[in-house]
Order: structure tokens, then sequence, then C-alpha cells
């Protein structure tokens, strides 16, 4: 996990806190959900225990590579070269592990607040959609769209995508930068009706 995607992810649980006049706040599981009043100690409380998981499960990724690597490497010596496969399954089972451990940390919220009386209903449809495209940067497209050619010169160079099953790896690239086009197009068109 980069730093990067450690403050994403921070940013994110962090956005489902609109703050209020005074010292409380509204939280919205996923920022549509119904706002639930909390005060700010609460709000502080939640924010660090969300920062203690990530920062716990930043460092669990370096430490369970490492022992999963190094405890292989060590039980099965020189073969490790031959069966490198053998990383794979508890690698998986680590970040799947972690990434579930995060998501119960970020509804935790929603868990704790379940039993408050909502203060306003969820956000409408097209408010959501609205939410999702001012969260949705042109730079974020336009990484996503210089990410295909990346990933087909990746694949060109462990397979003939030109011919047979390689095929798929072409006809993936041009869906995605299809979904890439229409979500561009999409914002450009919010963002128009704002106006």
């Amino acid at each position: 996990m980069q730093f990067g995607a450690v403050d994403r992810l921070r940013q994110s649980f962090a956005a489902q806190f609109e703050p209020e006049e005074g010292r409380s706040f509204l939280y919205r599981q996923d920022q549509k959900g119904p706002a639930i009043r909390l005060n700010a100690d609460e709000h502080r409380q939640f924010i660090q225990a969300y920062d203690r998981v990530l920062r716990w499960s930043f460092w669990g990724v370096f430490g369970g590579t490492i022992l999963i690597a190094g405890g292989l490497a060590l039980a099965l010596g020189r073969e490790i070269e031959t069966r490198a496969w053998i990383l794979y399954p508890p690698l998986i089972a680590l970040a799947a592990g972690l990434v579930a451990w995060q998501m119960w940390a970020r509804y935790a919220p929603a868990r704790a607040l379940a039993r408050r009386r909502p203060v306003s209903p969820a956000l409408s449809p097209a408010a959501s959609r609205g939410l999702a495209m001012r969260n949705l940067s042109y730079g974020q497209l336009a990484l996503g769209a210089l990410a295909v050619p990346f990933m087909l010169w990746n694949a060109s160079r462990a397979w003939d995508i030109t011919r047979g099953w390689g095929l798929l790896w072409i006809v993936g690239g041009v869906i995605l930068f299809a979904v890439i086009a229409v979500q561009a197009v999409r914002k450009w068109r919010f963002e128009q009706g704002r106006k």
C-alpha cells in the first residue's frame, strides 16, 4: 500500500463526516446514507480508530510479506526459485484479511450509531451521482486512460496479443478505455448542467 493510497483512504473516511455549526458533525455512511448527528469527541475517536487500523494494516503488509516470503524461503530452500507460485495463496490471504479489517473499521461509525435517529434522510440517487461526479477528477480519468496502453504494452511482453486468446487483452483495453471515456463525458455533462 503506497502512502498516497493511505492518504486517499483516510480522506475518504473523513469525508463521511460533515461539520455542523458548533462542535457537532453529521455522519453519512459512504457520504450518501441518512445523516446522523454526533459530537466532536465521537468524531475524533472514530477518526483516530480508523487511522490506527490504517497504520497497523500498512505495516502489516510489510511485516506479513517479509514473514511469508522468509518463512517459505527457509522451508523450501533453493526450491523456492522453481515453486514461486507457492507465495501467492498466503499473500492473497494476507491482502484479503487486511482489506476486510479496513472495511470493518470503515463502517464502525455506522455500527456504533445505528440506534440513533437520523436527522435527515439519505441522499437521493441524483444527489449521489452528483457527489460521485464531484469527487471524480479529470486527472483520475486521464491516469486511467494512460494506464490502458501501458497495460497492453506490458501484456504484449508476455503474450502475443494480436492472435488467439491474446486478443482478449485488446478487447479488455478497448472496453476499459470506453468506460473511462463515458465517465469523462458524464462528468463534463454534469458540470455543464451545474452552470
